[in-house]
């Protein structure tokens, strides 16, 4: 599994749709009211499956390198909306490593 260490608590990774796709499809759906104006796709999840499959599609789009979708883990769990708060440090310091 691709992982990208951001610091001792924190980091990136590949989702990986037959483990993911559950508890993905929970945030998704227990913040669909924030995330629609932000993520238009968020209407497009409306099941485990159909989360799973746009996992899974996301993975074959690495070979065109048409673009990289990775989740976000903090203390070995994937965040959740209690922890949004932590994606705003994520972006801080990938600005920073980005440049």
């Amino acid at each position: 599994m691709l992982t990208y260490k951001i610091d001792g608590e924190i980091y990136l990774s590949l989702p990986r749709p037959e483990i993911d796709s559950t508890a993905l499809f929970k945030l998704i759906n227990d913040s669909r009211n924030e995330l629609m104006p932000w993520l238009p796709w968020v209407l497009k999840i409306k099941s485990i499956a159909d989360e799973r499959e746009t996992l899974k599609r996301n993975a074959q789009s690495l070979d065109t390198v048409s673009s990289l979708n990775l989740v976000i883990w903090y203390k070995m769990k994937l965040l959740d909306q209690y922890l949004l708060k932590i994606g705003i440090r994520i972006i801080k310091k990938l600005k920073l490593a980005i440049g």
